[in-house]
């Protein structure tokens, strides 16, 4: 909206004014070198240009209060994202921290289930080790009473 400014700085009617031709920017001049009145009398030409001017500086105070609320509501939005954005970064860190805290929990249950079971297995070992004892004294003692049995 800035660019399409030179529309509103066009000259007023019944007035003649000469622009620098030497001046080439994207902006538009706002002083002139030269004011030729027309056939008006130059106390209505005066206050014509007075009301222009005034249109012109009510017209660029409209914009520039417009142009502030609209950088005030872009850095009241700017704000708020930023809290958001704080917001989900610290419910993203206490989430993790619980993930990882629920994660150490369930590797030390499983640690000590895995011992349980390699204390079951040297249990389950030695029963095994003991019961094949025991099957051999037990054969050991039925030869014994089959013999004293004949």
């Amino acid at each position: 909206m800035r660019y399409g400014l030179s529309s509103r700085y066009s000259d007023p009617p019944g007035s003649t004014y000469e622009r620098p031709s030497s001046l080439h920017s994207s902006r538009p001049d706002r002083t002139y070198s030269s004011y030729t009145p027309t056939t008006r009398s130059s106390s209505s030409t005066s206050l014509e240009k007075d009301m222009d001017y005034k249109k012109l500086y009510e017209d660029e105070k409209a914009e520039n209060e417009r142009l502030r609320k609209e950088l005030k509501r872009s850095h009241t939005d700017l704000d708020d994202i930023r809290v958001e954005v704080a917001s989900l970064r610290s419910k993203n860190d206490s989430s993790r921290s619980i993930a990882e805290t629920a994660d150490k929990r369930e590797r030390r249950a499983l640690e000590r289930r895995i011992s349980e079971l390699e204390e079951e297995l040297k249990q389950y070992d030695k029963v095994k080790a003991e019961n094949d004892k025991l099957k051999g004294e037990n054969r050991a003692l039925t030869r014994v009473v089959t013999k004293l049995s004949r």
